[in-house]
């Protein structure tokens, strides 16, 4: 539709701005793997997620970002329980993103 605004327009940002925010974080990576609850700042808006890191994740930073999207009244924490993504990025050596959505949608 002409003039109509995409419901997620957002959401583009907020995906945009997690993998830099990510990097950030990896270049100081703690040795133990570990899940740890973060926030980003998107405009006036604060969002969450759980970031995951491996034991075995690269140093210099160059590690893949999985980021790990739940469905409409899930969150972030319900999709590492379901996906078990964490179990294979300790195995595999990758970062797991799980953000949470605005309002669980």
């Amino acid at each position: 539709m002409a003039g109509s605004r995409h419901p997620v327009s957002g959401v583009s940002v907020a995906v945009a701005l997690l993998p830099a925010a990510v990097a950030v974080s990896l270049a100081a990576a703690p040795l133990p793997a570990q899940t740890s609850a973060r926030t980003l700042k998107v405009g006036s808006v604060e969002r969450s997620y759980l970031l995951h890191l491996p034991p075995h994740l690269p140093r210099d930073g160059s590690a893949a970002l999985i980021l790990a999207f739940h469905g409409r009244g899930g969150d972030g924490a319900g999709m590492e329980r379901l996906t078990r993504f964490s179990d294979l990025a300790d195995r595999d050596g990758f970062a797991v993103a799980y953000p949470d959505g605005l309002d669980r949608s």
